[in-house]
């Protein structure tokens, strides 16, 4: 899971950042892995601009080249949307 925020509406990245930490914390390998009673909320401290956030969510039915390939998409994808003022 991947968050992604370019610096360009407060608002709108403060509630993103809200919903993918939460969506993060629902998650049951999380809950089962941590004693941290709000996981992932440092992210919502975080001022730099612009910034990428990634969280690798395993699973076993996805091969090792596609999990590479997805992680060099998403590099990619990253790295446009980023830029994309440039």
């Amino acid at each position: 899971m991947s968050l992604l925020l370019r610096g360009h509406n407060d608002g709108a990245e403060r509630d993103m950042s809200r919903m993918w930490v939460s969506a993060l914390q629902k998650l049951h390998l999380v809950r089962a892995v941590t004693t941290l009673s709000e996981p992932f909320a440092e992210i919502l401290s975080l001022s730099e601009r612009p910034i990428m956030a990634a969280v690798p969510v395993p699973d076993g039915s996805i091969s090792d080249q596609e999990r590479d390939e997805a992680r060099e998409l998403s590099l990619h994808l990253a790295s446009a949307f980023l830029r994309g003022d440039q």
